[in-house]
């Protein structure tokens, strides 16, 4: 091989590699006090209850799901408001300090915001990770 295809394959190899460092992922550092495993019995349902306060923002926990459990959100809400699980298109009315539950199986798997539509309140993150 001569000088200039060295240098050209040097230069393209180079290129390739600084390419695949700056678009591979990076994990994500995660606050341990805001990621809650969740490991119910077998057969179950999760259950995950959220009691938001009047006023209070509260940084949203991240709830670990696995894909295919059965999943049970209890909420509590000081006044009335709309929640909406993104990603999985299920809506729910909620009145003012009247619990409800929302119900699904998880069977997408991914990152999915509840939240609350006249406030605009992230309530909860879940993750839905496969089996």
């Amino acid at each position: 091989m001569n000088k200039r295809t060295l240098t050209f394959l040097f230069f393209a190899i180079s290129l390739l590699v600084g390419l695949f460092l700056l678009f591979s992922p990076v994990p994500v550092q995660q606050d341990a006090a805001l990621l809650e495993e969740t490991a119910p019995s077998a057969g179950s349902p999760l259950e995950i209850e959220l009691t938001i306060a009047d006023g209070a923002a509260q940084e949203p926990a991240v709830h670990r799901i696995r894909q295919g459990q059965e999943v049970v959100l209890k909420v509590l809400l000081p006044r009335n408001d709309k929640l909406h699980l993104h990603g999985y298109d299920i809506h729910q009315h909620v009145k003012a300090n009247e619990p409800a539950a929302m119900r699904f199986t998880a069977i997408h798997t991914g990152r999915f915001e509840l939240e609350l539509h006249k406030s605009h309140a992230l309530l909860a993150v879940l993750e839905v990770h496969p089996d």
